[in-house]
């Protein structure tokens, strides 16, 4: 009789240990990777101020990742996806590169100027920054800029 109730005793406890298990195996399998595309929380975003007497620039995404957060100098252009741009924006002056901050799966990545010293200043009209990625997973180093004329 001892035996038995041992055993009934130990029922509880092994069905709450099962149901622990379970528990913790559902919420292990289900976190997964962040994608930006459905989980970027997006800063308020710079509105498009297009100005044919300015120097306009936008950002186009020719990478494999989704951008969140992109900031072109002191203007945020939201969401860029895959092949996708952002509006055009105009600044008073510009150059055929500037700095570029943008989140991939919640890591930030820079694309950060010293100086334009030596550089011309870009006339008037419009221009793309092309934004591809590289494997390095350093912040100052994983983004390409390709400067094109429109």
């Amino acid at each position: 009789m001892k035996a038995s109730q041992t055993i009934n005793n130990l029922k509880p406890k092994t069905y709450l240990s099962i149901i622990t298990l379970f528990i913790t195996f559902l919420f292990i399998t289900s976190c997964s990777k962040k994608d930006d595309s459905n989980n970027c929380i997006e800063h308020t975003i710079s509105e498009c101020n297009e100005d044919s007497t300015k120097v306009n620039i936008r950002i186009t995404n020719i990478s494999d990742n989704v951008f969140c957060n992109v900031v072109l100098i002191d203007m945020n252009c939201g969401i860029i996806e895959q092949n996708q741009s952002s509006c055009y924006r105009a600044f008073e002056s510009g150059y055929n590169y500037s700095f570029i901050e943008l989140e991939i799966d919640g890591n930030t990545y820079t694309i950060q100027p010293i100086d334009f010293v030596g550089e011309t200043p870009l006339e008037n009209g419009y221009y793309t920054y092309q934004i591809n990625t590289n494997d390095s997973n350093q912040q100052y180093e994983k983004l390409t800029l390709t400067f094109v004329e429109d």
